[in-house]
């Protein structure tokens, strides 16, 4: 067989192993997102290019993925006032509005490929997000996962960053 053909044939199963080895990275992927994840931080950047945390510093969360293709997510600011009723159904207009305006939750299915990650969003305390479909981009080094949200319930975009609990 002539070299440049003996060379074509490697190059070509060298392309196959790695479109191979892509998919193997995508099912390693998704393999290693499961699981419990902690909220580090959220920081969104307005349309007009301005920075906020939009739930303050020090915001909690948690993002849950289930090998079943489930997940939830829970994201509170960490200073919410207690209702002064002591009773959640009997809160004042200005408990219930900082109740809405710190906190966020969420859960549905979820797929991953390649860097994306799909949610399907069952129900959301955000009523708008219901039955959404929503594309966030991740980058996972470790136990740390930095994620783009393109759909933030304020707009303009967040990164959203999550350490893996143990």
């Amino acid at each position: 067989m002539p070299l440049k053909k003996v060379a074509m044939a490697i190059m070509l199963m060298l392309v196959g192993l790695g479109s191979a080895s892509g998919t193997v990275r995508a099912q390693d992927l998704q393999s290693q997102l499961v699981g419990p994840w902690a909220l580090v931080s959220l920081v969104n950047t307005r349309p007009d290019g301005t920075q906020v945390q939009p739930y303050g510093p020090g915001v909690r969360g948690v993002m849950t993925l289930l090998p079943t293709g489930h997940f939830t997510v829970v994201i509170v600011r960490p200073d919410l006032p207690k209702y002064a009723a002591n009773n959640r159904l009997q809160g004042t207009a200005d408990e219930y509005q900082a109740t809405v305006h710190g906190s966020l939750a969420y859960f549905g299915k979820y797929a991953v490929d390649g860097d994306k990650l799909t949610l399907v969003i069952d129900s959301s305390s955000y009523p708008n997000w219901n039955g959404e479909t929503q594309t966030r981009t991740i980058k996972l080094v470790g136990d740390d996962m930095e994620m783009l949200v393109s759909t933030p319930t304020l707009g303009g975009r967040s990164v959203v960053m999550w350490k893996r609990l143990k």
